[in-house]
């Protein structure tokens, strides 16, 4: 097996983020199906905290690494790493419902709402789980490239990110089988889809591809000068914004000229980044423990919130401006709730 996609995070004095290992991580611990009654846990400041500020968390697996939700956000869908699995959170409620097992280091997720389904990029075992969210249990596993580690979603296909070998999968959700293979740069981990055009993160040549879905093509590759770890696409201009892990940054990438059209300096370590168009912010999980709201027009942070240990993903609902943060040092998530 070609080199997977390791993210590791040390702890003390300061948080090392971005690190990719060519060795495969230990076996995780085993975590029984089923379901739990889990209460969450109201974060400093509660219900009558400030806006802007965390509101509560609740207790997932070991090492939660992704963030999907469901439309409206009542349903959080947390991936965890080391466990294996896939933690169910309603967000009325605040509890965990149910948890799933998956394959090996679940790393990325995309749902189909509309289907009722989950896909689970699995980076130890180069699998794609297939959940039925209602029946809360895989349905198929397909094979896909060495080290998947992200994945979108794009009119009845799914793009995997294969990490190992600087590859993109093209998934055929009906049929459940690979239809395609587009060579990007080195270590891709990231894909976010905008109209018809794909963009991956390229790690190992600090690249971003920019994908013709239709053509199933590479039409451009943007230099970002900086090691790339998240994107989102914002739909209220032609960008798309990366965070930069080396320089504290994120990186706005100008979808016309396919040029880096700005530099908005976020914090420590950026890594995973959301946005609300509606409200005009982007999230970023920055530093140890802290989440930056960052001004869309602006480019400029107006505040930074704490949030669990190691945060990584943020997941933002459009309808409801619900925020999740994934904290994979602490077993939990942290969820901004207006």
């Amino acid at each position: 097996m070609l080199a997977k996609l390791k993210w590791v995070l040390l702890f003390g004095a300061c948080l090392l983020v971005g690190v990719f290992l060519g060795s495969v991580f230990k076996s995780p611990p085993d975590q029984r199906s089923g379901v739990s009654d889990s209460p969450a846990v109201e974060a400093p400041g509660g219900e009558n905290a400030p806006d802007n500020s965390m509101t509560w968390s609740v207790t997932v697996g070991s090492k939660p690494w992704a963030v999907a939700l469901s439309p409206g956000g009542d349903v959080a869908y947390v991936a965890n790493q080391q466990s294996r699995t896939v933690t169910f959170v309603q967000t009325r409620t605040r509890r965990v419902a149910a948890t799933v097992e998956v394959g090996q280091l679940p790393s990325a997720m995309a749902l189909d709402a509309q289907g009722g389904l989950l896909y689970v990029a699995n980076n130890g075992d180069d699998s794609l789980s297939v959940v039925d969210v209602d029946k809360r249990t895989v349905v198929a596993t397909v094979s896909v490239g060495d080290g998947p580690s992200g994945i979108a979603l794009d009119r009845g296909t799914a793009l995997v990110t294969n990490f190992g070998d600087a590859t993109v999968s093209i998934v055929d959700l009906a049929t459940r089988s690979v239809t395609g293979v587009i060579p990007v740069g080195k270590g891709p981990s990231a894909v976010v889809v905008d109209g018809r055009r794909a963009y991956v993160t390229n790690n190992g040549d600090r690249s971003l591809s920019v994908i013709d879905v239709d053509a199933r093509t590479v039409i451009g590759t943007v230099d970002l000068r900086d090691t790339p770890y998240s994107l989102a696409a914002d739909p209220t201009s032609h960008r798309v914004l990366v965070t930069g892990v080396d320089g504290g940054e994120v990186i706005v990438v100008d979808t016309t000229s396919l040029q880096v059209s700005g530099h908005w300096t976020v914090g420590h370590g950026p890594q995973g980044i959301g946005i609300d168009p509606g409200s005009g912010v982007a999230y970023v999980s920055v530093g140890s423990r802290g989440l930056a709201l960052v001004d869309l027009k602006k480019g400029t942070v107006t505040t930074t919130v704490d949030v669990g240990a190691a945060p990584n993903a943020v997941a933002v609902d459009p309808k409801s401006h619900l925020v999740v943060v994934a904290d994979s040092g602490d077993r939990s998530i942290s969820v901004r709730q207006p």
